[in-house]
């Protein structure tokens, strides 16, 4: 199996830390890390350009990391709300994904990507689940999803789950 080193240029979840050589498919740094900027190939000339940048990459990186810690004070505990049709027995004529949670977080005024959003799978019943936001390697967000068919339901489930877990 083929695979490409690369040079991280931020802490990249289950992969590795700032300034760490890694191999990765040739696909994901191709698609991922590269145009995200989370990578350098580590060719002789990247690897010395990244010893020369590496303070001021950490600089950046510890910058961003409280940035991201500033905001999550402003989300924590958001609860979303989506009302969807469903069958008699609570399931989805569809299903709700990470990009139809962040046009919502969008219109409650957060701007997060779908990226940034924890969700292995796209739910497809009705109920609340619980989920994380991740504004920086190193700094997630937990949230709620409501979903149900009306307002006066959502209201029920989220003082139902509330009553069952209350840590949230």
């Amino acid at each position: 199996m083929r695979q490409t080193e690369v040079i991280l240029l931020q802490r990249v979840s289950k992969l590795g830390n700032l300034g760490d050589l890694v191999k990765v498919k040739p696909g994901f740094a191709r698609n991922f890390l590269l145009p995200n900027s989370m990578a350098l190939r580590a060719t002789k000339d990247n690897i010395a350009f990244f010893q020369e940048k590496r303070e001021q990459l950490i600089e950046k990186n510890a910058e961003l990391r409280e940035r991201a810690e500033l905001y999550s004070d402003k989300i924590r505990g958001i609860i979303v709300t989506i009302i969807r049709h469903a069958s008699e027995n609570g399931h989805l004529y569809g299903s709700v994904s990470a990009k139809d949670l962040a046009i919502e977080l969008g219109k409650l005024g957060h701007k997060v990507s779908a990226a940034q959003i924890e969700l292995s799978s796209p739910l497809k019943e009705l109920g609340v689940f619980a989920s994380n936001i991740f504004l920086h390697a190193d700094v997630s967000v937990p949230f709620l999803i409501n979903i149900a068919k009306s307002q006066d339901e959502a209201a029920s489930q989220l003082e139902l789950y509330m009553s069952n877990q209350p840590q949230f």
